[in-house]
This record gives structure tokens, sequence and C-alpha cells, in this order.
């Protein structure tokens, strides 16, 4: 899914001066970042035939920061510097890196001998990846922005239109990049990081899946047969178990338990009602600020056939519990987005990577026919008069 993971807070102590095979040490040095600031290592392990995803934490002090772990071969990992990240390829070596805040995505890493390929992409990556961080900033302020105001009103929906204009233009350069990188594997196939831009390219979900999955197979055998050969599979995998989650294509089923105990099957509801799919969480502070027009919604349509389902992302059960309490959501049903492990990188059972949610509050309209007949990335004013519009003529 999405800017939406599922991970597990991972700690491992290691008494050696020298590095083992199976283990990293990643010494880092970063500037323009506030003493204190949370470091973030995220990366994908396979345990017993599942893909986890790790996450180990740390802090910076004095301009550096390190980090220490476990691993057996080439690992794809995100760094998360704050609100930024960075894309690493580590392998069981002692490493050192040097990031920069003002262009994070121009970091030297040193140790690890695969750096050498990842030089040769970030070359041809380099002018893209400048636009798409100035623009990541752009749409940061933005953001910022929009959370300080408390009231509804031209200021805020002017703001909104900001906003979806920057994500767009992003989204845009986020196409180039994937076209690089796949021009990149086409041209380097039997390069070691060649299957996870595969994997990045597909989670992106932008070009489409049937081209990624013919590249994928005209890699190497001894490529595929590697860890991130491996998880490059399991997402091309993923993707196409997603279905048409789009508008126009039939609405992905589910069936799951809500907070209450009952039985909540989305197929159920075909032939009587519209059904409104809510995805939020309790950490995500516009969600929770649009939870007075999701009761207005509910208040105005409830008697005439419009059921609403809150998903909530949330990976913490006792925070969601806390959260619909609270906020007096259970007039509703409520279910959880993932019902696997929590740590699980490719959850089967997950609804928003179902529906191709990668950003949160995020609704989708389901008709009568199961059909999906809108997504939306939030619900303004203008989301309110097209529901509106849509439900006048239907129920």
């Amino acid at each position: 899914m999405r800017l939406i993971f599922c991970v597990c807070l991972l700690t491992i102590l290691m008494s050696c001066s020298n590095t083992p095979s199976d283990s990293f040490t990643l010494e880092g040095s970063v500037k323009g970042l506030e003493e204190g600031e949370t470091i973030t290592l995220f990366y994908p392990l396979l345990q017993n035939d599942q893909w986890c995803a790790v996450t180990d934490t740390t802090k910076v002090i004095d301009g550096k920061f390190f980090f220490k772990g476990k691993i057996d071969e080439l690992t794809p990992v995100s760094l998360y510097l704050g609100d930024i990240f960075v894309q690493l390829y580590i392998e069981p070596a002692d490493m050192k890196l040097m990031v920069d805040m003002s262009q994070p995505y121009a970091y030297e890493l040193s140790g690890a001998e695969v750096e050498k390929e990842n030089i040769e992409l970030k070359k041809e990556l380099a002018s893209d990846e400048k636009k798409q961080y100035e623009k990541l900033i752009e749409i940061l302020k933005v953001l910022e922005q929009i959370n300080s105001l408390t009231d509804e009103g031209p200021v805020r929906d002017s703001l909104i239109n900001v906003f979806e204009q920057c994500r767009a233009e992003r989204n845009t350069i986020t196409e180039r990049l994937d076209k690089t990188r796949l021009d990149f594997v086409l041209k380097h196939n039997t390069y070691r990081i060649a299957p996870h831009l595969l994997y990045l390219v597909s989670r992106n979900d932008i070009v489409d899946g049937n081209m990624i999955k013919s590249i994928y197979n005209g890699l190497p055998e001894q490529s595929k047969a590697t860890s991130i050969g491996k998880l490059a599979f399991k997402q091309i995998e993923s993707q196409e178990m997603a279905g048409n989650s789009m508008v126009g294509g039939i609405a992905p089923d589910f069936k799951v338990e809500d907070l209450s105990g009952k039985t909540v099957q989305l197929s159920e509801f075909r032939n009587n009602n519209y059904v409104l799919l809510d995805f939020w969480a309790s950490w995500c502070g516009p969600c929770i600020k649009e939870i007075p027009k999701m009761k207005k919604i509910h208040s105005q349509y409830k008697e005439k056939g419009l059921v609403i389902i809150g998903i909530s992302c949330d990976t913490e059960r006792e925070n969601w519990l806390k959260a619909v309490d609270k906020h007096e959501l259970g007039i509703w049903s409520q279910i959880l987005s993932a019902q696997g492990a929590d740590n699980a990188l490719f959850n089967q059972d997950d609804i928003a990577d179902f529906y191709k949610v990668d950003a949160i509050p995020f609704c989708v309209l389901v008709d009568k026919q199961g059909k999906i007949v809108a997504r939306w990335q939030h619900i303004g004013d203008e989301q309110l008069i097209e529901l509106d519009n849509i439900l006048k003529t239907s129920l």
C-alpha cells in the first residue's frame, strides 16, 4: 500500500568489534537535522517464508547516528529523517553514510560494494529526484498551513487546491522516475539492484503491471532467486491480486468482524445500499478534522440507505479503540484495515491495499451493484456536493 506500512520494532545488540557476515553497521552523519531528532531505518526481512517490515530507531547526537542489525545479503532500506526519506542499499558490512538535508537524494554511502550500481542509477535520476524533493517540501508547507486552520472556508479550499495541484505535479515526476528505473533495468538487467527497482515501480502503481512482470521475467534466474528478487515477485503478485479498485471497477470484497463483533461483508450490501468506505487512523489529524462531516453524511443519508464503514489504518488496536470512543464513531461499523500479523509487509487481508489507498483520509463510494463510483482523498465541500448529486438520484 501505501504511505501507510505495518511495522515492528527491532533492537539488536552486538558485542563483537568486527561485523559478522550476517550483520551490518551503518554509521551516519547528517547536516541540517536538529539535535535529538529521531531517525528511523526501515527494511524488509524474510522470516519463516513471510515478508516482515522491520524498523529500528535512533536519535541524532552531535550530527551523527548509528544503526546495527542482522541481514545476510543485499537489502534495500528506507532511512527516514524527519519528513524526508532516502532509499539505500546495504550489505552485511561496516558502512558510512553522509546526508545533507538540503539535498538528501545526493547522499554518499561507502562500505557497500553494490553502491557502484546505485551511483550509476542516481546519475540518471538526479534531475527528477531534485524536482521531486522540492515538490515534497512545497507539499509539506501547504499541509502545515491547512492543518493550522481551525475553520472551513475559502482559504482552506484554496490551499487544498494548491495541495492537489502539487501532488499531481509530484505524481508526474514520479512517473518519469519510474520510466527511468525501467529503462535502467532493461540496460542493466544483471545488476543486483535491478529486481528492487521493479519492486519500487510496482508499488507506485503507475506503470502497467504486465510490462513490469514481463521485464521481471526477463531477469537472470540468479537475480530472481535472491532475497530482493523474491521481494519483487511478491510485490508484483500482490498488485495483480489487488484487482480493479479504480472508478468503474467492482469493489474488492472483504469479510471481517467489526468493533461490536458483527461480521461485515461488503458484498452483502449489493442490491440494497450504497456504501461509503472511510479510511482513517487515530494518528491522522486531517482524518479527525473530517469526522464532523462524516457524521453529517451519516445523519443525512442513513435513513435513505447509505451505509458507512469506517476502516482504520491503525496498527495499534488500543489507539484505535480509544479514538473510536473519544470521537463517538461507534454509530457506524468500525473495522481494522489490516487483519494479519502486525509486522507483515505483504498482508493479503489488508483492505487499504485492496483499494490502493496510499494516503489518508480517503473515501471510496460503492453503488448498489458493487461498482466503485467515486474515490476521494478527503471530504470537502466539492465532494459533499458530488456525493449529494449521486445519492439524490440513486437512493
